[in-house]
Protein backbone atom coordinates (compact mmCIF):
# COMPACT_ATOMS: atom_id res chain seq x y z
CA UNK A 1 0.00 0.00 0.00
CA UNK A 2 1.34 3.42 -0.83
CA UNK A 3 0.12 6.85 -0.72
CA UNK A 4 0.78 9.24 -3.55
CA UNK A 5 1.69 12.94 -3.53
CA UNK A 6 -2.83 13.72 -3.49
CA UNK A 7 -3.03 11.69 -0.66
CA UNK A 8 -4.34 8.97 -2.86
CA UNK A 9 -4.21 5.42 -1.41
CA UNK A 10 -2.97 2.64 -4.10
CA UNK A 11 -3.43 -0.66 -3.10
CA UNK A 12 -2.01 -3.90 -5.05
CA UNK A 13 -4.84 -6.36 -4.90
CA UNK A 14 -5.17 -10.54 -7.00
CA UNK A 15 -7.65 -8.75 -9.32
CA UNK A 16 -5.64 -5.23 -10.34
CA UNK A 17 -5.00 -2.04 -8.67
CA UNK A 18 -6.99 0.09 -6.33
CA UNK A 19 -6.58 4.06 -5.89
CA UNK A 20 -8.81 5.52 -2.83
CA UNK A 21 -9.06 8.78 -3.25
CA UNK A 22 -9.23 10.29 0.54
CA UNK A 23 -11.09 13.82 -0.67
CA UNK A 24 -13.63 12.23 -2.61
CA UNK A 25 -13.58 8.37 -1.46
CA UNK A 26 -14.03 6.82 -4.77
CA UNK A 27 -12.25 3.93 -5.60
CA UNK A 28 -10.74 3.14 -8.99
CA UNK A 29 -9.76 -0.60 -10.21
CA UNK A 30 -6.98 -0.63 -12.70
CA UNK A 31 -6.50 -3.82 -14.50
CA UNK A 32 -5.98 -5.40 -17.83
CA UNK A 33 -8.83 -3.51 -19.36
CA UNK A 34 -6.79 -0.21 -18.78
CA UNK A 35 -3.94 -1.12 -20.17
CA UNK A 36 -2.10 -2.81 -17.43
CA UNK A 37 0.50 -6.08 -18.22
CA UNK A 38 -1.39 -8.13 -15.57
CA UNK A 39 -4.22 -7.85 -12.63
CA UNK A 40 -2.31 -9.88 -10.25
CA UNK A 41 -0.28 -8.29 -7.78
CA UNK A 42 2.05 -9.92 -4.81
CA UNK A 43 1.47 -8.71 -1.83
CA UNK A 44 3.89 -6.06 0.08
CA UNK A 45 5.74 -5.55 -2.93
CA UNK A 46 5.19 -1.91 -3.88
CA UNK A 47 7.51 0.84 -3.34
CA UNK A 48 7.05 5.10 -3.95
CA UNK A 49 10.21 6.12 -5.94
CA UNK A 50 12.16 9.52 -5.07
CA UNK A 51 10.58 11.09 -8.34
CA UNK A 52 7.05 9.86 -7.16
CA UNK A 53 6.57 7.17 -9.65
CA UNK A 54 5.36 3.81 -8.03
CA UNK A 55 6.41 0.23 -8.57
CA UNK A 56 4.17 -2.76 -7.76
CA UNK A 57 5.41 -6.27 -8.39
CA UNK A 58 3.65 -9.14 -9.79
CA UNK A 59 4.06 -12.20 -11.05
CA UNK A 60 4.89 -11.32 -14.63
CA UNK A 61 7.42 -8.76 -13.29
CA UNK A 62 7.49 -4.97 -12.32
CA UNK A 63 4.90 -2.23 -13.05
CA UNK A 64 6.12 1.17 -13.01
CA UNK A 65 3.89 4.38 -13.05
CA UNK A 66 3.37 7.65 -12.02
CA UNK A 67 0.14 8.11 -10.53
CA UNK A 68 0.00 12.15 -10.73
CA UNK A 69 -0.07 11.01 -15.08
CA UNK A 70 -3.62 8.98 -14.71
CA UNK A 71 -5.82 11.29 -15.43
CA UNK A 72 -9.12 9.26 -13.75
CA UNK A 73 -11.66 11.69 -14.54
CA UNK A 74 -11.21 10.97 -18.49
CA UNK A 75 -12.55 7.68 -17.69
CA UNK A 76 -15.20 8.44 -15.43
CA UNK A 77 -16.72 11.47 -17.83
CA UNK A 78 -17.48 9.08 -20.52
CA UNK A 79 -20.51 10.84 -22.74
CA UNK A 80 -23.45 8.49 -23.85
CA UNK A 81 -25.01 9.00 -27.31
CA UNK A 82 -28.26 8.43 -28.23
CA UNK A 83 -28.14 6.05 -31.73
CA UNK A 84 -31.66 5.07 -32.81
CA UNK A 85 -35.43 5.90 -31.80
CA UNK A 86 -37.73 3.22 -32.85
CA UNK A 87 -41.51 2.99 -32.21
CA UNK A 88 -43.60 -0.34 -32.30
CA UNK A 89 -46.36 0.98 -33.67
CA UNK A 90 -45.25 3.41 -36.66
CA UNK A 91 -41.93 3.47 -38.50
CA UNK A 92 -39.56 6.42 -37.58
CA UNK A 93 -37.14 7.94 -40.98
CA UNK A 94 -33.97 8.79 -38.93
CA UNK A 95 -30.67 9.77 -40.15
CA UNK A 96 -28.33 7.54 -38.84
CA UNK A 97 -26.40 9.95 -36.91
CA UNK A 98 -25.60 11.25 -33.01
CA UNK A 99 -29.49 11.78 -31.90
CA UNK A 100 -28.37 13.42 -28.95
CA UNK A 101 -29.89 16.90 -28.41
CA UNK A 102 -32.49 16.40 -31.64
CA UNK A 103 -35.88 16.57 -31.24
CA UNK A 104 -38.67 14.36 -32.16
CA UNK A 105 -42.34 14.54 -32.71
CA UNK A 106 -44.96 11.78 -31.53
CA UNK A 107 -48.17 11.60 -32.35
CA UNK A 108 -50.94 10.40 -29.77
CA UNK A 109 -50.84 6.77 -31.81
CA UNK A 110 -47.42 6.18 -31.60
CA UNK A 111 -46.45 3.41 -28.79
CA UNK A 112 -43.72 1.81 -26.93
CA UNK A 113 -41.00 3.67 -27.86
CA UNK A 114 -37.32 1.85 -28.12
CA UNK A 115 -34.31 4.05 -27.35
CA UNK A 116 -30.52 2.83 -28.16
CA UNK A 117 -27.54 4.51 -26.74
CA UNK A 118 -23.91 4.01 -26.76
CA UNK A 119 -20.71 5.67 -25.71
CA UNK A 120 -19.38 5.36 -29.30
CA UNK A 121 -16.31 3.57 -27.41
CA UNK A 122 -15.10 0.36 -27.73
CA UNK A 123 -12.23 0.35 -25.56
CA UNK A 124 -13.15 -1.67 -21.71
CA UNK A 125 -16.65 -2.04 -22.59
CA UNK A 126 -17.33 -4.31 -19.98
CA UNK A 127 -16.61 -1.28 -17.36
CA UNK A 128 -19.16 1.09 -18.30
CA UNK A 129 -22.23 1.84 -16.09
CA UNK A 130 -25.18 3.35 -17.34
Amino acid sequence: MQQDTKGNIWLGSNSGLIKFSTQTHHIQKFDQRQGLANSEFNSDTSVTLLDGRMVYGSPKGLIFFDPLKIDVQEINETKVAITDVMLVSNDLVIPFSNLDKQTIELSYDDVSPFVRFSTLEYQDQKSTRY
